[in-house]
């Protein structure tokens, strides 16, 4: 009899070892699908370009004018690992090392445009100033000149596009749900 049940529970325990290996395997199964759908996000736009130069064009305020626009794309630096002390890399040992991480770039819009008042160029920071997609609006030049006997002030704008943001400017038609 006691042979029986020590059979019984060596069946139980064999049976909760196989339930054990097939959970692990699941999640093994489930982070290597994770890390797939990190990589394969990491190569889609956040904000398509397209929508970044739609709202920033419909942001402009009357009697304003875009003259240059340019999106530079830069691979964010990672952090270099942290130093193992000689036990921790005894420890792991010959293990492989963790595969590569998805690449994050920052992207940077740069524009310069005119406009006949100071007060346009603050409006026009303001509403891209206000946008979940953008941050870091800065105003890096801004000159008066003179045209056909019009004063008209040339600025340069520099901004950063936010990774976690929406895809729309406040106060465009789309953001409105029109479009």
């Amino acid at each position: 009899r006691a042979r029986a049940e020590g059979e019984e529970v060596e069946r139980r325990y064999a049976e909760a070892a196989r339930r054990i290996a097939q959970v692990e395997k699941m999640q093994e199964k489930q982070r290597r699908m994770a890390r797939q759908a990190e990589l394969t996000a990491s190569l889609l736009e956040k904000a398509p370009r397209s929508r970044i130069l739609a709202g920033i064009t419909n942001a402009l305020p009357a009697g304003t004018s875009l003259l240059e626009l340019s999106l530079d794309s830069k691979l964010r630096a990672t952090p270099a690992p942290a130093a193992k002390t000689a036990f921790d890399r005894r420890k792991q040992g010959a293990a492989p090392p963790p595969p590569p991480g998805p690449k994050v770039y920052d992207v940077t819009v740069r524009l310069t445009g005119i406009a006949r008042t100071d007060i346009q160029v603050a409006k026009l920071i303001s509403v891209l100033g206000r946008s979940p997609m953008l941050k870091d609006v800065n105003l890096v030049v801004s000159e008066e000149f003179e045209q056909n006997d019009e004063t008209l002030r040339r600025f340069q704008l520099e901004m950063t596009v936010n990774p976690e943001g929406g895809a729309d400017l406040p106060g465009t038609a789309a953001s409105a749900g029109v479009e």
